[in-house]
Order: C-alpha cells, then structure tokens, then sequence
C-alpha cells in the first residue's frame, strides 16, 4: 500500500513541476523577421534550449540574447534587463506578437 501511495505523489509531483515550468512550443523553434522600413530588419531566432538572440537590424545594434519560455499562448522572454510577455500565434509561416492590442507579424525564414 505505501508503495502505490508513494507512487501516486510521485507522479502527481511530476505532473505539478510539469505544469508549472512552462514549455517551450517547438514551432516557435527557428529564425524568423520583420521588416521595419527604415529602421531595418528585426530578426527574433529561438533555439530548441529554451534560449534565443534578438536582432534589430544586426549591423547598426549588437544582437540581444534571451532565455523564452510559452505557456497558455504566452510567450515569455526574459532578457539581462527585464522580461517581456507577450500573446502569439503561429499560422504556417507566419508568428504574430501580439501586445497591449498591437499586433507584430514575423515570417519564418530557415
């Protein structure tokens, strides 16, 4: 009896760290832009590590590294100075941010 009990706290233990820590959607996993006119190309790459660079036109401003996460249509990205969440949608090759009601659409290029 104690081992079915133990059992059973195991995998329910396993199954609250599960819900908690968030995932990493694996169709996020890649490079994708958006281009910004003038400003250049914003570039946003995920790594299948959970860590990923953003890029702002990559040859006027250093590349910014960030560690993501998604949970529920979130997407979290936590940077050295802050983090930011935002909703997403991913329709084919295209990623739309979506923040405070604006949305950003990025399209996939690997």
């Amino acid at each position: 009896m104690k081992k079915i009990l133990l059992t059973i706290l195991m995998v329910g233990f396993g199954l609250l760290l599960v819900a908690c820590g968030g995932s990493n959607d694996s169709d996020l996993i890649g490079a994708w832009e958006r281009d910004l006119g003038e400003w250049g190309i914003s570039t946003l790459t995920f790594d299948d590590d959970g860590t990923g660079i953003f890029y702002l036109d990559s040859t006027r401003f250093d590349p910014e590294p960030f560690e993501w996460s998604t949970s529920g249509g979130v997407l979290t990205k936590e940077f050295d100075d802050g983090t930011e969440e935002l909703e997403y949608e991913i329709d084919g090759s295209s990623l739309t941010l979506i923040e405070n009601g604006n949305e950003f659409v990025y399209t996939r290029v690997d």
